[in-house]
């Protein structure tokens, strides 16, 4: 599972991880052009500001590894840095 997929880092993360054949879940907020341009990766859609512990025990069922690459430049209406970097995250660990 690789959170942030969609992102600057993630995307090449990705795309270079399903290169070697591996399997592999984008996690992302928005998905629909994502999964357009990287239509080998599955997609699931989670906000990191939103997941509950519940989401993501069932997220990760059946995933052996977890790559974070969720990140946010600033503060803003889309973009809680707190949440992307901190609280959204706590759920994935607990799981």
């Amino acid at each position: 599972m690789l959170i942030g997929a969609s992102g600057l880092i993630g995307s090449q993360i990705a795309a270079a991880l399903a290169g070697t054949g591996s399997a592999v879940m984008g996690v992302a907020r928005h998905v629909h052009s994502a999964s357009r341009s990287m239509p080998m990766i599955g997609w699931l859609v989670a906000d990191l500001g939103r997941a509950s512990l519940e989401d993501w025990r069932d997220h990760l069922r059946g995933v052996d590894v977890v790559v974070n690459c969720a990140g946010a430049l600033q503060r803003g209406p889309m973009d809680d840095l707190a949440a992307t970097r901190e609280e959204g995250l706590k759920g994935c660990e607990s799981v």
